[in-house]
């Protein structure tokens, strides 16, 4: 009996720590039902060590009182496997559509559990299971029954388990693999020495493998709002998908969040992001939660739970248009927002996480408080974005890239003296890929700089080859990722050097984005450059917002008006002072101009008067191929030119 109070003591120290590391009162509805398996539990333990006692002190406690507490231990003992059979059975149907399987294995459970309150019932009065005598306590005939029932529940779980193991978790499948082999062994070890009480040990056992496998997740959890991670969310959804469950799928990224944390402070943007958290979780009992990353999370719903598609979006979209306050401190949390409906289409969880991402990207792009649904044009898109990558990936390693040229008209020399290298990148079929397409695609896929040298090396070489050019420059937009890498300065003299090519003929665009990511360092690379010879354009001035004191205060030679300025000379009144005015600014100011995107007369006449030296565009040339250019300059080289 000693040991029995040991072993017994051991489960309660066990059982203790598990209720302890469990407890977490902000996520109550994720840990409830384990937890009340914990206290029962823990009841029956305590029950089953005053049995022992009860039971070693039987000459001396009324045995009415002793049959009292035997009978509730009995009871408390097999009500705790019934719960811990029926979490068992609630965790493999967890993702099942159906609620018949739950009902049905909980049915069978409950079933069990009554046999064994009736024949506690039956054995006050006939002693089939246990009865006291002359002091002393002995087992009846039906003494084994808990364990029949213990085994039986064991047996219907696993039944079940291994019929609908396809839609299990990860978690419930390791559960498994462990679970019915450890009862089965102490029950074994139990029937062996039966003067031992281990009934608390199975206990104990069973719970600790649960919470290993369940609660104790960490790694499934987020630290800051507990709900579920990113690798809890693509586990329920691989789950959802192998069972060709229909899902709607909510992404929401919420923007500019580092304006709160700088506002009210760290701690308090982590209360922000809590009260999100806490309301997309209590959203709906057809819904879970999850946060992806930093500042992103995810709702999935059941389209067969869910009345009406879309209805959670809806509404958590409005909510999104209201501040969220948290004591005084009250802010509107701005967001954008994607989904998808997944009914069955050929995709693992990884995929679908790629649309959803993709229809973010599209969502952010957009602007604030922006949505885009997934559909199938959308994924025409993406599939197109994904063949591009791969071609641009290939073209890269290739060298496979072309360089156009667009001649630059000197109208007081009256003739072609530079030009603008383009890119120009061509498919398997020989069709071009516009620029707009490859080159952001390219920076965003951080393939930009391998294809900026590149189209480096090739212009310097072009230039190597036919160097009877008439040419006072050539142009070459930098890329941001080319223009601030540390080893730039050196790599471009290395190429420069190559092809023996004076510094004074390569001319550099930049735009006002590239400057504004780093002011200071720009304003070093260009000092540098520009005491070796190298001059710097300033790419599609008026685009945008331009800083001109900032501008003004870096060095650059030339500025190139944008296509959206040269054709307000044009335009209204109003429109032609504006531009008048800026050109001749610049003017004073020592800087050299060139207009681009000139495609009529007028534009050319009005851009003449305003005495802009350089003009580029269609009305003079499209970008050209090496051979087209080359023919093309031999034909409108000047008798000077063709002299030289």
């Amino acid at each position: 009996m000693n040991l029995s109070l040991k072993v017994e003591f051991i489960a309660v120290i066990i059982l203790m720590m598990l209720l302890v590391y469990n407890y977490d009162e902000r996520n109550y509805r994720r840990n409830g039902w384990y937890q009340t398996c914990l206290y029962i539990s823990m009841a029956s333990v305590f029950a089953d060590m005053l049995s022992v006692w009860a039971i070693r002190n039987a000459d001396t406690i009324p045995v009415w009182l002793n049959t009292a507490i035997s009978s509730i231990n009995y009871v408390l003992i097999s009500f705790a496997s019934a719960l811990l059979s029926m979490y068992l059975g609630r965790k493999i149907f967890e993702h099942c559509p159906s609620h018949y399987c739950k009902r049905r294995i909980t049915f069978v459970i409950s079933g069990v559990f009554l046999v064994i309150c009736a024949a506690v019932a039956v054995n006050l009065s006939n002693g089939i299971l246990f009865y006291f005598e002359n002091g002393e306590y002995f087992r009846g005939p039906l003494n084994l029954l808990g364990y029949v029932a213990l085994l039986s529940e064991v047996l219907v779980v696993g039944l079940c388990y291994m019929k609908h193991g396809d839609i299990a978790s990860i978690s419930m499948r390791k559960a498994m693999r462990t679970l019915p082999y450890v009862v089965c062994s102490i029950v074994v070890l139990q029937l062996l020495y039966r003067d031992m009480m281990m009934n608390g040990m199975i206990a104990a056992m069973v719970n600790l493998i649960l919470y290993l496998s369940f609660q104790s997740s960490r790694s499934s959890l987020d630290y800051l709002t507990n709900l579920g991670n990113r690798g809890a969310f693509v586990e329920d959804l691989a789950v959802w998908s192998a069972q060709k469950k229909q899902i709607h799928i909510l992404l929401i990224h919420l923007n500019h969040f580092g304006k709160v944390n700088r506002e009210f402070g760290q701690k308090n943007g982590d209360e922000f992001l809590y009260m999100v958290a806490r309301y997309i979780n209590d959203f709906s009992s057809y819904t879970r939660a999850y946060r992806l990353g930093s500042l992103e999370f995810a709702v999935l719903c059941s389209v067969e739970d869910c009345k009406r598609i879309g209805h959670c979006l809806e509404e958590i979209m409005e909510r999104f248009r209201k501040p969220w306050e948290i004591g005084e401190m009250r802010y509107y949390l701005s967001a954008s927002f994607a989904d998808l409906v997944w009914r069955g289409e050929k995709w693992d969880g990884t995929q679908i996480i790629e649309r959803l991402e993709y229809a973010m990207n599209l969502a952010r792009a957009q602007g604030e408080n922006s949505w885009v649904h997934f559909d199938q044009e959308a994924d025409r898109q993406m599939q197109h974005q994904k063949n591009l990558t791969e071609q641009i990936r290939e073209a890269v390693a290739k060298k496979n890239f072309s360089v156009y040229y667009q001649p630059i008209y000197c109208w007081e020399d009256e003739a072609f003296c530079s030009a603008e290298a383009l890119a120009r990148m061509f498919d398997s079929d020989g069709n071009e890929i516009p620029p707009a397409e490859f080159i952001p695609l390219a920076e965003s896929t951080g393939q930009i700089l391998e294809l900026s040298w590149i189209i480096m090396e090739k212009v310097c070489a072009f230039l190597a080859e036919h160097r009877e050019l008439p040419l006072k420059g050539v142009t070459i937009n930098m890329s941001n990722q080319q223009f601030m890498d540390d080893r730039m300065e050196e790599m471009l003299d290395a190429i420069l050097k190559k092809y023996k090519i004076p510094y004074h003929l390569i001319k550099l665009e930049i735009t006002e984005r590239m400057i504004s990511e780093n002011p200071a360092k720009t304003a070093v690379i260009m000092e540098s450059l520009n005491k070796k010879g190298i001059r710097f354009y300033l790419d599609d001035f008026g685009v945008g917002y331009s800083n001109l004191a900032g501008l003004l205060s870096l060095p650059f030679d030339t500025i190139k008006l944008d296509k959206t300025l040269t054709d307000r000379t044009i335009g209204t009144d109003k429109e032609r002072q504006v531009v008048s005015s800026m050109v001749e600014t610049f003017q004073r100011a020592s800087y050299d101009i060139v207009a681009e995107g000139a495609e009529t007369e007028d534009v050319i006449l009005e851009l003449k008067k305003l005495k802009v030296r350089r003009i580029q565009g269609f009305y003079y040339s499209r970008p050209l191929p090496e051979d087209e250019y080359l023919k093309f300059m031999k034909e409108n080289a000047t008798e000077e030119q063709q002299g030289q």
